[in-house]
């Protein structure tokens, strides 16, 4: 409805004449009606209109006139600043050197704080610890080289970071890592705290391997990559070089030796006291079939040991490494849970989290979770997840049938047969799937989808562990389809076979 119709009062359906619209007061209306349009009714006066520029509610006008005046805005009045006292020139004269005193004591401070700045930024790393060829972060090792390859492309676990390990099944693959990771720290002289184990887990870890054992390992790898054959043109390219998990960049001067990034670990073998130059920090957890003392927010182990890694931290040197392992995390073999509740497990978590964040160039984490006894769509699970920085889930295969290398050779394949199970594809020798869910720094900066980075996120990879290698982790691919009929075309065709190939 326009704005004439609302204000428009019909007669037929208004008061009688003579007296006052109950909607409209009195006075309102123009004192020389408007002149009859053409076309009107005789007999029936015309329409009213309110001219423009009239208010429509009584009072609004003496409203309007009684309104009262905003005031004007008066600026501030700047006080005069207070002058210093005025100083003769013998006064100036015997302060002189008190003011260059002051000056030169300003400046010592100033270059004191400028270098404490830099050697903040330029802080040496310790053993064990290198600067990242993709950034320039801090890293150090896993103990296992393929691991190190699958972070995001930093080389290893960033220092401030953690890596969870999640496991299904009742298998124990993820134990091999964590062993992996404590003996790589011990080795490193790092300071290895270890919840719920004893100080008699140290002889439970793997040996270094020698030289003799990966060279042979090196030499069969070799041998394997020679022989499979893709296509006859890939014959006259150079081989892949692999690479070398014994050696790493110069930590130290150029006239001292290489230091050793990431060790190789014997299985069949336990470490040496004599290689172990770093200390193993046990926190023993009390007897699960024994109920928990009460309260628990007042006798909890976890704040304890979250407490006794605060303290370690504070007591060494800046330059030495700290690692914190929690294995079979929750485990009701290792875990008293009477008593226990979930929140504290969050709040130990976030604890080292916040330890992490402090101590970003000395302290990392790894820890081990069993997704059958707690999965992944589990509430308490994901909050796990979303306070660690790498993720990664080792899918065991179910025991089956025999690899169809070894099924198809015969009884008369001879040294076929074992030359054919010496040399097998990621496909034949695969323990199980590993799916990486989610990688230190790239996760959290979003993940770009096409990026080299996060090319593990998407990557079908496949795990398998060895006496000699441990756990090594690689792409998943099918080997490569041999003729069946090889053997027929190669063998020489008799006298007899020929002519009977020359009768039609």
């Amino acid at each position: 409805m326009s704005f004439r119709k609302r204000n428009v009062v019909l007669s037929g359906t208004g008061p009688a004449s003579g007296e006052s619209s109950p909607r409209r007061p009195p006075g309102l209306l123009a004192d020389n009606p408007p002149s009859p349009r053409p076309g009107a009714v005789p007999g029936r006066s015309p329409l009213p209109v309110r001219p423009a520029g009239r208010i429509g509610f009584p009072g609004a006008a003496q409203n309007v006139a009684a309104a009262p005046q905003r005031k004007a805005f008066r600026k501030p009045v700047r006080q005069p600043l207070m002058e210093g006292p005025v100083l003769t020139a013998e006064e100036e004269a015997r302060l002189a050197p008190e003011k260059e005193r002051l000056r030169a004591v300003m400046d010592k401070e100033a270059l004191n704080v400028r270098r404490s700045l830099v050697a903040a930024r330029t802080q040496t790393l310790g053993p064990g610890a290198r600067p990242s060829a993709l950034d320039g972060r801090p890293i150090t090792s896993t103990g296992t080289q393929s691991v190190d390859q699958l972070l995001a492309g930093y080389g290893g676990l960033a220092l401030g970071h953690s890596l969870l390990v999640e496991e299904q099944g009742t298998t124990d693959f993820a134990s091999v890592m964590i062993r992996a990771y404590a003996a790589e720290g011990l080795v490193q002289g790092h300071h290895v705290h270890v919840l719920g184990v004893g100080p008699g887990w140290r002889t439970e870890l793997p040996a270094i391997a020698t030289a003799s054992s990966s060279s042979k390992s090196r030499k069969a790898e070799e041998a394997a990559n020679d022989k499979m054959k893709i296509a006859w043109r890939y014959e006259a390219l150079a081989p892949r070089p692999t690479a070398n998990t014994q050696r790493g960049p110069a930590q130290g001067t150029p006239g001292s030796p290489i230091a050793t990034f990431c060790h190789s670990f014997d299985l069949t073998k336990r470490l040496l006291p004599a290689d172990i130059k770093g200390t193993l920090n046990a926190f023993p957890l009390p007897n699960p079939l024994l109920p928990s003392p009460q309260p628990e927010s007042e006798h909890s182990p976890l704040r304890k040991f979250l407490a006794s890694v605060s303290a370690s931290l504070e007591s060494t040197p800046p330059s030495t490494v700290h690692r914190v392992i929690l294995p079979s995390f929750l485990s009701p073999t290792l875990y008293a849970m009477d008593g226990w509740t979930f929140p504290f497990v969050l709040a130990l978590i976030m604890g080292l989290r916040s330890l992490l964040r402090e101590h970003n160039r000395r302290l990392t984490l790894m820890i081990s979770l069993s997704t059958t006894l707690y999965e992944r769509h589990n509430e308490y699970v994901r909050q796990l997840e979303d306070l660690c920085d790498n993720i990664m889930e080792l899918v065991p295969l179910p025991p089956g049938p025999p690899s169809a290398v070894a099924k198809n050779a015969g009884p008369s394949s001879g040294s076929s047969t074992s030359s054919s199970s010496r040399d097998k594809s990621p496909a034949d020798k695969m323990q199980g799937w590993c799916k990486v869910h989610k990688l230190q720094i790239y996760s959290e900066y979003g993940g770009a989808g096409g990026s080299t980075q996060g090319a593990s996120l998407r990557e079908n990879l496949c795990f398998s562990v060895s006496g000699s290698k441990g756990l090594v982790v690689e792409p998943y691919s099918l080997p490569p389809i041999e003729d069946d009929n090889s053997q027929e075309k190669k063998a020489p065709a008799t006298t007899k076979d020929k002519k009977d190939g020359m009768e039609f």
